[in-house]
């Protein structure tokens, strides 16, 4: 019989190393070489043992999706547990939510969501940086999981963001050690804070994707009209109204509003897409506080074997409970005092009182516009856009939802309509649409104000 020499011997106490073996010998030869304290209980006690558990960007996937959601998904966007389905394939790692139909990963809403660093060297880094008694430069955590300079200090950045003063401590004597465990539950419940875009200002792209990097619930209002039906061609746009509400929803404050101005094609028979954009909504996550009629009182629609449609609606969609809400009132047609009819019983005897009719009373839900030059508005270069609303129906939302300082959102906001208003009303606003050409004519328009 054949004997097995030592090197023929399995080891099973080596891992697996073979896919990154310079980032193994790199990784080992800065513990052999810092300050290095003892692990965490929960943070394995030797470098073997880590590599061995991670060996790759898989195992580390794995690893976090049970720190975060110990088997039972969350969508991270709308909370929602049920309905989540798994993506295959190439997509491993995706989970697609059925509530707000978008698509995420165990990256989304943590710090790891913008960085394409592989998730296994997000754990060697985290290691390294929270469990060395010695500081360690961006630049030497580069070289130790073999990633550039400016990289290893994005990360290092992310991680104090999470650690705060407990990212590492200058004592040495007293050096707080954090485990992995205790570091990835850390991770997944700080929100990172996004960005909050420059207010008064326009942007230019795909106005789902743009409020996806902008922070949560700082929008107050949202006025807005979207494209639908394919009525008319915007630049080759392609609209899809769940992605747009959901990305309103996340940006909406607890108590905000958005008013979504919308119609639908007639070509013989209805659409109806305009009913169908309020159940999107809900979905979304929104309250359908009402629905409004927007009456055009000189349509130029005109149908020979119906009545002439001379609407719109105003689907009223609230986060919650609208915190805002100054109606508009109009004059009644009768006001003083008289005497009215109160408590009539089986005898049919009458009993009178005098009452006080107010002067006014607030304007009801189906509100009328001119349209056309003169209506809509008296800015020649806002009909560049084919389809605009008229100023009047934005002032009226502006003035009904919010107050001064407010936000006002118009993530489709064409010809700036919208903004106008609510910079003239002494509102904050932001306008975002997917035409350079529409937001220079919006520019133009905010600067005739000025």
């Amino acid at each position: 019989m054949g004997v097995k020499t030592a090197k023929q011997l399995p080891n099973k106490k080596t891992p697996k190393t073979n896919q990154h073996p310079s980032l193994y010998s790199s990784f080992q030869n800065s513990i052999a070489t810092m300050n290095t304290p003892k692990m965490n209980e929960s943070l394995n006690n030797s470098t073997q043992e880590l590599f061995s558990r991670f060996p790759n960007a898989e195992s580390a996937r794995v690893y976090f999706e049970r720190i975060r959601w110990n088997d039972r998904i969350e969508c991270p966007r709308c909370s929602a547990d049920t309905q989540i389905t798994a993506r295959k394939g190439k997509r491993a790692g995706y989970y697609c939510c059925g509530a707000c139909r978008e698509e995420f990963s165990v990256r989304t809403n943590t710090i790891f969501e913008r960085s394409h660093v592989p998730l296994h060297k997000w754990i060697f880094a985290i290691y390294l940086s929270v469990s060395l008694l010695d500081s360690i430069s961006s630049t030497r955590l580069s070289k130790q999981i073999a990633v550039t300079q400016k990289t290893a200090w994005y990360m290092q950045a992310k991680l104090r963001e999470v650690f705060g003063t407990h990212f590492r401590h200058e004592d040495s004597e007293s050096s707080v050690m954090i485990g992995l465990d205790r570091a990835s539950q850390m991770i997944f419940s700080h929100r990172p804070q996004s960005p909050m875009p420059d207010l008064n200002n326009f942007y230019v792209g795909d106005s789902a994707k743009k409020l996806k990097r902008w922070r949560n619930n700082f929008v107050d209002l949202t006025v807005t009209s979207p494209p639908y039906d394919d009525l008319r061609d915007y630049k080759g746009y392609q609209f899809r109204a769940e992605s747009m509400l959901s990305a309103i929803y996340r940006v909406t404050k607890p108590g905000g509003v958005c008013v979504w101005v919308v119609g639908e094609k007639i070509n013989k028979k209805r659409s109806l897409s305009s009913f169908q954009h309020a159940f999107v909504g809900q979905r979304c996550g929104f309250n359908v506080h009402d629905v409004m009629i927007y009456q055009k009182k000189n349509t130029p629609f005109m149908r020979a074997n119906a009545y002439t449609n001379c609407y719109e609606l105003m689907i009223i969609f609230a986060k919650g409970k609208p915190n805002t809400f100054n109606p508009i009132k109009v004059p009644t047609v009768r006001s003083g005092w008289e005497t009215a009819v109160y408590g009539k019983g089986p005898d049919a005897v009458n009993k009178k009182r005098p009452i006080e009719l107010k002067r006014e009373k607030t304007k009801n839900n189906i509100w009328q516009y001119a349209v056309g030059f003169g209506g809509s508005t008296t800015d020649k270069i806002a009909f560049e856009h084919p389809a605009i609303f008229p100023e009047k129906l934005a002032e009226d939302h502006i003035l009904s939802w919010s107050n001064p300082g407010d936000i006002v959102l118009d993530p489709m906001c064409g010809s700036g309509t919208t903004c106008k208003m609510a910079a003239k009303h002494g509102r904050r606003w932001l306008g975002i649409d997917v035409s350079e050409d529409y937001i220079n004519i919006a520019r133009e328009r905010i600067e005739t104000m000025k």
